[in-house]
């Protein structure tokens, strides 16, 4: 299947969002404004009321979860 095959789309999506749903509920938040509405730290900051070293925090150990999440969901397909 091509990249932009709707049913390969449509699966990426669900298996990201699921991924995301095993997130905690602050980590999930941060990724969420940052990698999907593309707000910057400074703003996610100030909305979930936190220092912006926290975001960065729950930025890189969100990504590192997810990738890691995702990567597990792989290894059960094959």
């Amino acid at each position: 299947m091509q990249p932009s095959d709707p049913e390969s789309a449509a699966v990426a999506r669900a298996t990201v969002q699921k991924a995301l749903r095993r997130l905690t509920p602050k980590r999930r938040a941060v990724i969420v404004l940052h990698e999907l509405e593309g707000e910057p730290v400074a703003r996610i900051a100030r909305l979930l009321n936190m220092a912006q070293v926290t975001v960065r925090w729950h930025l890189s150990r969100g990504r590192n979860e997810l990738a890691n999440l995702l990567l597990e969901k792989g290894d059960r397909n094959d």
